[in-house]
C-alpha cells in the first residue's frame, strides 16, 4: 500500500521515530502506531498533494521542515480540498534521520496572499481540514539539504 505521495507504509515505519507526536488540525495528538494504522487501513487517503512552498532549517542533529501545500484527500470517509502548513521535526540518530514530531494546520491563504497580507503564523488559519500526514516531501527536502 502507498498512502503518502508514493511512500509505502513499511518505509513510513522506518522514517518515523517510535516516539512520534503528531498534532492534527483538530488538536488531536497521535503517536507512530496510530499514524501508521490510519495509512495502512485507508482511513487517510491522499488524492493529490501539490507543494506550494517549502523551507528547511538544519542545526546539528535537528531539522525543521515547513511545507505549505494544497491537499486533496479523504480522512475517515470525508473528502476535503484545502491548503495546509505541515511542520516536521527531524532528528538524526544512529539509524539516520527520523521524524520525531510534527503538525498540520489548515491555512486559508495562498503564498501570494500571505505576502500581500503580511501573513503571520497563528493569525490566519482556516478550519476545514481533518488530520493528514505528508512525509515524502520532507524526506526530499532533507536529501536536498545534504
Amino acid at each position: 500500500m502507498t498512502p503518502v505521495a508514493g511512500v509505502p507504509v513499511d518505509e513510513l515505519d522506518r522514517l518515523i521515530d517510535d516516539r512520534l507526536r503528531f498534532a492534527g488540525p483538530d488538536g488531536r495528538v497521535v503517536g507512530k502506531a496510530d499514524d501508521l494504522e490510519a495509512h495502512r487501513t485507508g482511513v487517510v487517503r491522499f488524492e493529490a498533494l501539490d507543494i506550494l512552498s517549502r523551507e528547511l532549517v538544519v542545526e546539528s542533529e535537528v531539522a525543521v521542515a515547513l511545507v505549505f501545500a494544497h491537499v486533496r484527500a479523504t480522512v475517515g470517509g470525508e473528502s476535503f480540498d484545502s491548503r495546509v502548513l505541515y511542520t516536521r521535526c527531524w532528528v538524526q540518530g544512529a539509524d539516520g534521520w527520523r521524524i520525531l514530531g510534527g503538525s498540520v494546520l489548515p491555512v486559508g491563504l495562498s503564498p501570494r496572499e500571505m505576502v500581500e497580507h503580511d501573513f503571520e503564523l497563528g493569525t490566519n488559519f482556516g478550519t476545514n481540514l481533518s488530520e493528514t500526514d505528508e512525509t515524502s516531501d520532507d524526506l526530499k527536502l532533507h536529501k536536498q539539504a545534504r
